[in-house]
């Protein structure tokens, strides 16, 4: 037997998988399904991912990848002919045409596959295909699988049976099965257990103990029997979430899908969970833009795109932190310049403010100056005009405005008008120390 190295396995995972594709003949082992459940799942995050095939339609999953989720370091040999009965074991899909006759598909599990040196080549059935292409099957049919409880089971039996009691947990109990369909499902060939005795001991109470022994397994399974006389004719299984168990939903809890709404393709919500968990959602956004403009000019060279990988690395290596900084700087200048432009809006509206107060005032001032007696109003103009006695040219034209205008000269012009409320206001007693006329 083959010497396997121990390899690390990966944090838990949530595995899709389609109710469809379940209900099946389980004519292969327990490697072997867990194998093909490995397939179904790299090729619906392709397919999310807008990976395309090859030439040939062959799409591609890492054997590394493969032996971090088993646990073991896979041998390739053991690898072959593993996806060799997965090409030969048939698939028996029982459903109806459009016109309601009942139809049958007969298909592999895989159509075609090619073992490389790091990679396995597989191409899955029409039907197959098809089923996880649909989204909206995907939205009815998909569940949540818990792939490290589903890995940790040696035996055939009880993984398919968890397998099928899992899809069940929101219902609390399975459909009936006849023995025969039961033993159809289990993938039980016609030479055993013949004897429902050794069937039960085998294929139903030894696996639901293992079931009940786990000590991660997230549900309770109990057996009914539906029984013609002393017979036992069918059976079907009631289902209980214990401990920890996700409730069954249709589809993956949902991720919030802001910072990746930049994305040319759709990005798996596992990894968008891994992203939003090493950073932030404009982190994620600025670094899809920087992507997004690596990704155009690689079209203009005619390269061969791969868009989540580019995203990938993108996001890990936080591309869009440089722009991030740039914005915040940017962002942070507007800022200044802005309060500054605030500022200065405001310093001049209290300025204008301040002039038109003061406009009032001399208003003032001159309303109380022209309601005073005539000698005491043309006293003080006397005594502005002479107060410039010195300046000639001033005391001239002053002299001219009061005797051609008297008392209406600070009309006539905008200078004697200023030296007149100057006057009154240092030298009448109704112009307060505050500035404020009586």
């Amino acid at each position: 037997m083959s010497k396997t190295k121990k390899a690390t396995p990966l944090e838990p995972t949530i595995v899709k998988t389609d109710q469809s594709l379940v209900h099946v003949r389980h004519s292969i082992t327990i490697r072997q399904y867990k194998f093909w459940h490995l397939i179904l799942k790299s090729f619906g995050e392709q397919i999310k991912q807008g990976v395309q095939p090859d030439s040939n339609g062959f799409y591609y999953h890492s054997i590394p990848q493969i032996s971090e989720f088993l646990g073991y370091d896979v041998v390739r040999s053991e690898l072959r002919k593993d996806f060799e009965a997965l090409r030969i074991e048939p698939i028996i899909v029982n459903y109806l045409e459009k016109d309601g006759q009942p139809a049958a598909h007969y298909m592999g599990f895989v159509s075609e596959y090619k073992i490389l040196a790091k990679r396995v080549g597989f191409r899955l059935p029409s039907i197959v295909e098809n089923i996880i292409r649909n989204e909206e099957q995907n939205q009815q049919m998909f569940l949540l699988l818990n792939w490290n409880i589903f890995n940790s089971f040696s035996g055939k039996y009880e993984a398919i049976l968890y397998k099928l009691c899992r899809d069940y947990i929101g219902v609390g109990r399975t459909p009936k099965f006849t023995i025969e369909k039961y033993r159809e499902y289990m993938g039980i060939a016609e030479n055993e257990y013949k004897e429902f005795k050794e069937l039960n001991r085998w294929v139903i109470k030894k696996p639901l103990a293992e079931l009940k022994k786990s000590p991660i397994c997230d549900i309770a399974i109990e057996v009914e029997f539906e029984k013609t006389g002393r017979y036992v004719t069918g059976l079907q299984f009631k289902v209980t979430p214990v401990g920890n168990a996700l409730p069954m939903p249709e589809v993956l809890p949902e991720v919030d899908c802001t910072a990746f709404k930049g994305a040319l393709v759709e990005i798996p919500d596992t990894d968008k969970k891994k992203y939003l968990e090493k950073f932030s959602q404009e982190e994620i956004a600025a670094s899809i833009t920087r992507a997004n403009i690596y990704i155009e000019d690689l079209k203009a060279k005619g390269s061969v795109i791969k868009h989540n990988s580019i995203y990938h690395k993108a996001i890990t290596e936080n591309w869009g932190l440089a722009q991030l900084e740039e914005e915040k700087l940017k962002k942070a200048a507007e800022e200044v310049a802005a309060e500054k432009a605030r500022q200065a809006e405001e310093q001049k509206r209290l300025q204008e403010e301040e002039k038109q107060r003061l406009l009032d005032l001399d208003e003032k001032f001159l309303s109380n100056f022209l309601e005073m007696p005539d000698n005491l109003k043309e006293d003080l103009i006397m005594g502005m005009i002479g107060s410039f006695s010195k300046m000639k040219q001033m005391y001239d034209m002053m002299n001219e405005l009061y005797k051609e205008h008297g008392f209406d000269a600070h009309n006539q012009s905008r200078m004697f008008r200023g030296n007149l409320i100057s006057a009154i206001k240092n030298d009448l007693g109704f112009g307060p120390k505050d500035n404020q006329p009586k």
